[in-house]
C-alpha cells in the first residue's frame, strides 16, 4: 500500500469509527433506557413534588399570619 491509500483509507476508518461512535452516543442519550425521556420524566416528578411542597408551606405561612391578625393578644407591630 502506498502512503495516500494508506491515508485515504486511515480517514475513512477514522471517519466511519466516529460516526459509529457519535450514533452510539446519541442512542443512548436519546433513546436507551434510563435515556432523555426517563430523566425527563423524574425531573418532572421532582419538580412536581416541590411545588407541591412549596405550596403547602405558602400556605401553611398565610394561615399563621392570618391567625396572628386574628388574635387579640397579638404584640404590637404583628397587626
Amino acid at each position: 500500500m502506498n502512503t495516500k491509500q494508506s491515508f485515504t483509507i486511515g480517514w475513512i476508518a477514522y471517519t466511519a469509527a466516529f460516526g459509529i461512535g457519535g450514533g452510539l452516543g446519541i442512542y443512548k442519550y436519546w433513546y436507551a433506557p434510563g435515556g432523555r425521556k426517563e430523566r425527563e420524566a423524574a425531573a418532572d416528578l421532582r419538580r412536581a413534588e416541590e411545588a407541591a411542597r412549596e405550596a403547602e408551606e405558602e400556605q401553611r405561612i398565610r394561615e399563621e399570619r392570618r391567625r396572628a391578625k386574628e388574635s387579640p393578644t397579638a404584640p404590637a407591630g404583628q397587626t
